[in-house]
């Protein structure tokens, strides 16, 4: 029954129902002018010619070379695009395998080229505006570079790096030839910081989530047709 009251208890109901639904209605309209405000000192920054529509922000994380993860979260143009949002576990050159495993520059290079395997299809793989990695300039050359040999030279790519001593509050951005401190007072810097830390969380609770699995693998595991009660089974005897 569709019931559409005209006086009474139930009717202070849905005019408080809708009265909730107006505030929300102005808080989310506030929350978006605020990020395309932001987007548009993003814009400015990087001299684009539009708004961006896609924002692609890149970090990994591991335990001295273990169980190495990197990420990537989505930004557009209403804000965080979470179903967007990829892991990569990192599979590492079996040429030089211990060096690999704790070089940073690896780690990024191995995730952009495998992103960039991806740029054709379009949809949740359509090609980015701008690129944020968690770095300095050699990972910001890094990016540069990948961009370029897959032919997409129109992405910006931004790097931002911890101040001296790791201060937060002194990180400094690098892009196009150029370089800026963040100012703890500045919008577009906290915005920037912001979505960088998002992508430190994601990094941080992806390489958690594989460590934990890891630590509950057994040759069990590699043998076909043991399934969990199975190897529930064989643990416990064995």
């Amino acid at each position: 029954k569709i019931i559409n009251p005209k006086m009474g208890e139930k009717f202070k109901h849905t005019k408080l129902a809708e009265k909730n639904a107006l505030e929300n209605i102005k808080l989310k309209n506030t929350s978006l002018d605020t990020h395309h405000k932001l987007l548009f000192g993003l814009k400015s920054l990087l001299t684009l010619n539009q708004l961006p529509k896609r924002i692609e922000v890149y970090d990994n994380s591991h335990t001295f070379g273990q169980q190495s993860v990197g990420v990537m979260i989505v930004v557009n143009q209403e804000g965080f695009e979470t179903k967007s949002y990829r892991k990569f576990n990192i599979k590492f050159s079996q040429l030089d395998l211990q060096k690999s495993k704790l070089n940073d520059y690896y780690m990024l290079k191995e995730v952009l080229i495998r992103r960039f395997d991806k740029i054709g299809n379009e949809g949740e793989w359509s090609s980015p505006d701008i690129i944020i990695i968690d770095g300095g300039k050699g990972h910001l050359n890094i990016a540069k570079n990948i961009i370029n040999k897959n032919k997409q030279n129109k992405i910006e790519v931004i790097a931002i790096a911890k101040g001296q001593n790791r201060n937060s509050g002194k990180d400094i951005v690098y892009y196009k030839k150029q370089s800026k401190l963040l100012s703890n007072k500045d919008d577009l810097s906290h915005f920037i910081q912001r979505i960088r830390d998002e992508a430190h969380r994601f990094a941080i609770n992806s390489h958690r989530k594989r460590r934990a699995r890891d630590a509950i693998k057994s040759v069990f595991d590699e043998i076909q047709g043991i399934g969990a009660k199975r190897k529930k089974i064989l643990l416990h005897h064995f």
